[in-house]
């Protein structure tokens, strides 16, 4: 059973938050990239507060750096975003 799978049986009997979607998370994404190009339409700060991820987090992953500190649930909060209509600063 995925993860996925896991997630939205628990859902289905309310002792859980919502899920993303199955394909959100099916591929491998890469974090840095996507950061690097959420961060033409918001701040650190305002990328932090809207998907929750830590701040320290966004600059690691703007930097190159490793995934430190980013969870599954935050992850696809960050691809979420990175999917929807932006419009750029």
């Amino acid at each position: 059973m995925t993860n996925y799978d896991k997630k939205h049986i628990i859902v289905a009997i309310g002792q859980t938050q919502p899920t993303y979607k199955a394909t959100t998370m099916s591929e491998k994404k890469d974090f840095n990239q996507i950061v690097r190009e959420l961060l033409e339409c918001y701040t650190q700060t305002e990328l932090s507060k809207t998907t929750g991820v830590d701040q320290a987090t966004i600059s690691r992953l703007k930097n190159g750096k490793e995934r430190k500190g980013l969870t599954y649930d935050s992850g696809a909060a960050l691809v979420e975003l990175h999917e929807k209509p932006k419009e750029k600063k």
